[in-house]
């Protein structure tokens, strides 16, 4: 992620395939999504914390879509594969059919992705509890994580601004 004067522009993962398409090396799309304060109409306003940590939520949300499409992808190459190889194929043939170095890469990228943004979120929300008057106790039991990473998240958040 990377942060600009007037807003913040995530790119989930460079190459996503597309649900439906058959064959190695079928791409679709690029996923990114962009968010500034312009394109929602915030000019001129300040954003608070809530806003913030309500921001972080819905790019979490879009990244686990995105995850949700890229494991469908995903599980139908895992079942192609598995069908060959009930039939005999050679394992060097299956693994070529389903593009097994960039299934792998695409998905590590998905989940990378996912997990920054769920982790931006945690932070977004353990900062906007501190700043509601909930303790770091409270943080951690709410997120099911210990105290101690809890307030992890909120220093994280502080050291952000």
């Amino acid at each position: 992620m990377s942060r600009g004067a007037t807003g913040t522009r995530v790119r989930f993962f460079p190459e996503q395939s597309h649900p439906g398409t058959r064959g190695v090396g079928n791409r679709a799309r690029t996923v990114s999504w962009e968010w500034s304060p312009a394109s929602v109409g915030l000019t001129g306003m300040t954003t608070t914390g809530a806003d913030r940590a309500s921001r972080e939520i819905d790019k979490l949300l879009v990244s686990a879509k995105a995850l949700r499409q890229e494991l469908r992808t995903k599980e139908a190459n895992y079942r192609r594969m598995s069908r060959l190889l009930q039939r005999g194929v050679d394992m060097r043939i299956a693994l070529r059919s389903v593009n097994a170095i960039t299934a792998r890469q695409e998905l590590s990228a998905a989940l990378d992705a996912f997990e920054r943004s769920r982790h931006q979120a945690k932070v977004a929300v353990a900062t906007e509890g501190i700043r509601q008057g909930m303790t770091i106790s409270e943080i951690g039991r709410a997120w099911g994580v210990s105290r101690q990473l809890a307030a992890r998240y909120v220093k994280q958040g502080r050291d952000l601004g």
